[in-house]
């Protein structure tokens, strides 16, 4: 019979912003979450409540998923109906001092854009998110459509044979994409882009008009050109990174997870 594996933990990818030192999801926009207190109602609902659960923003825990993939240094942006970033300096996620970093989706690329519900205007989300992508692309009409991955599949369809709509759609999302990423670069000093998430399936299509924007707007291109690639784990990286979190959890304080 195959060995049985003890659960040493339970790992949480979620859409928001996570308060580092205590797992509190403080604020999801897109799905109108605040102050949910995630670790306390998921230890409510096991029958071990003495598990280690570990809450992490799911484009931060996606970056730690592809470490050993890529760079040591790099940023990756997720789209799927937000946006959000990881990123990686000196082999390390670097999160900020609260752990609110990475909102690269509410970077305001348009101040004359359209509203988000974060309650700004111009949001890169709301230019270069999977939804408005779509929508320009003619292949989804908003909810009660198709499935997004349906959507996201016909998408794809459109690009491969070269229908303009949906070329000029990711087109114009990656210039939106390479505005805000320039702005990250020129801050952090970061080598290279990863497109993770639903971007992953994109990248062959915008990579050009994100390379464009960068080229033209990074201080440093002229002798250290940016490398844009495509995630190796694409929408799975978030679920790998989450599982990943609390046996990284044990490795590092295995007194601790004997002790529990």
């Amino acid at each position: 019979m195959p060995a049985t594996v003890p659960i040493g933990g339970i790992g949480i990818a979620v859409p928001g912003l996570v308060e580092a030192n205590t797992g509190l999801l403080r604020l999801a926009p897109n799905l109108g979450w605040r102050d949910l207190d995630i670790v306390a109602a998921v230890r409510g609902r096991i029958d071990r409540p003495e598990l280690p659960v570990l809450v992490g923003n799911e484009a931060d825990l996606a970056a730690a998923a592809e470490l050993g993939n890529v760079p040591r240094d790099f940023i990756l942006v997720s789209g799927e109906i937000g946006i959000g970033a990881g990123l990686v300096v000196d082999g390390r996620p670097f999160r900020g001092v609260r752990g609110f970093g990475g909102e690269i989706g509410h970077l305001t690329v348009d101040p004359a854009g359209p509203e988000c519900a974060c309650g700004s205007r111009g949001c890169l989300e709301r230019l270069a998110g999977l939804d408005p992508i779509m929508r320009a692309a003619g292949v989804w009409a908003g909810p009660g459509d198709r499935a997004p991955a349906e959507s996201l599949a016909a998408l794809i369809e459109r690009l491969t044979v070269g229908d303009p709509v949906a070329l000029g759609a990711v087109r114009d999302a990656g210039r939106w994409l390479g505005i805000a990423l320039a702005g990250v670069v020129n801050v952090v000093d970061l080598p290279c882009v990863v497109l993770g998430g639903s971007y992953a399936e994109l990248a062959p299509w915008l990579r050009e008009s994100i390379g464009a924007e960068l080229a033209r707007r990074v201080v440093s291109a002229g002798w250290s050109p940016v490398e844009i690639i495509g995630s190796t784990l694409g929408s799975a990286a978030a679920v790998r990174g989450a599982g990943a979190a609390p046996v990284q959890a044990i490795i590092a304080d295995p007194d601790a997870y004997l002790a529990s």
